[in-house]
């Protein structure tokens, strides 16, 4: 999921990176857990602290300067620095405090995630599969892509059932939030996207984009990202949404089908543009002779007329 958890700037390829460590084998997929414990030794310094200066010091010598590649992507590209870090830390006590065991318990995530990849890599043999960068940032993005580096901000992905959501002030990104339990599913979405020979450009394309990540994702492990968007859904409201994007199809992307927030006033979940491309996945797989051919095709969207004749459109 190049998932619309977070700001513009997730669409942003860059070209100037170390050279790509993409691996074709899932054994071989490289997990860095550094960022999230350099995260915590900082953030326990913070206590002796005796002055602003020795803070700012404190999340710079023990954090940022230690950053791997995939914590000085995020920080280029957001802009972050030791003071914006220290001010989501003051803003977030009992947020953070509530996920910090989730985020130093991530290499039980690995197996998982690997033998998702794995099962992946039996649909479609062309498989790459990017290192993965586990890091704190400051409640912006949960999740970002960008050539060999899938990077996950723990502290939107790895919440507990008792996490403080009042504490997140941007209901947009308060709806976004993933549960622990579900930290596999989000890895192996992003994964996904690897895959994808598609490049979006209108509602239509994102929502297979999307939706076909989400429906590989829950064949490969039985979970849903969306599953609180899915459980609002009900035949009356899906004939309703699937009538209306159709008018939208064709259009430029338009964030409000992809945004995670919803519409109160309309009692409608956000993310129905997932939920559009994901019942077209699923109801071309249903019909689909050849199911293999049919997951390789969601996979990669290299055929996405297939996918659309199935569907009528």
């Amino acid at each position: 999921m190049r998932r619309f958890v977070a700001f513009l700037f997730l669409n942003i390829q860059l070209t100037t990176l170390a050279q790509s460590v993409k691996t074709s084998n899932p054994d071989s997929i490289t997990f860095n857990l550094q960022d999230v414990r350099n995260f915590w030794t900082a953030y326990d310094l913070l206590a002796t602290a005796s002055s602003q200066a020795d803070s700012l010091a404190v999340i710079n010598n023990q954090y940022l300067a230690k950053a791997s590649r995939g914590l000085e992507l995020y920080r280029d590209m957001s802009g972050s620095n030791a003071g914006s870090f220290l001010e989501v830390i003051r803003r977030h006590p009992a947020l953070l405090r509530s996920i910090r065991s989730n985020t130093l318990a991530i290499s039980t995530k690995q197996r998982p995630i690997v033998d998702g990849a794995r099962k992946l890599k039996a649909i479609y043999p062309g498989s790459v599969f990017p290192e993965l960068f586990f890091c704190v940032g400051k409640f912006e993005v949960a999740g970002n892509r960008t050539n060999d580096i899938l990077y996950i901000g723990t502290e939107l992905t790895c919440l507990s059932n008792d996490s403080p959501l009042d504490e997140i002030a941007n209901p947009y990104l308060k709806a976004g939030v993933m549960r622990f339990d579900k930290l596999d599913a989000v890895c192996l979405h992003e994964i996904v996207h690897f895959q994808q020979q598609l490049s979006p450009k209108n509602n239509l394309e994102l929502a297979l984009v999307e939706g076909g990540a989400e429906f590989i994702t829950h064949y490969l492990t039985g979970k849903s990202t969306m599953q609180a968007v899915f459980d609002q859904m009900n035949p009356t409201l899906e004939k309703a949404i699937q009538s209306e994007f159709t008018l939208q199809a064709g259009k430029p992307i338009e964030a409000r089908w992809f945004l995670a927030m919803g519409d109160a006033q309309r009692k409608r979940p956000g993310m129905l543009g997932y939920v559009v491309g994901f019942r077209l996945c699923e109801n071309y797989y249903r019909k689909a002779r050849n199911k293999q051919e049919a997951l390789r095709n969601i996979t990669t969207l290299s055929n996405p007329q297939t996918i659309l004749k199935a569907n009528g459109y």
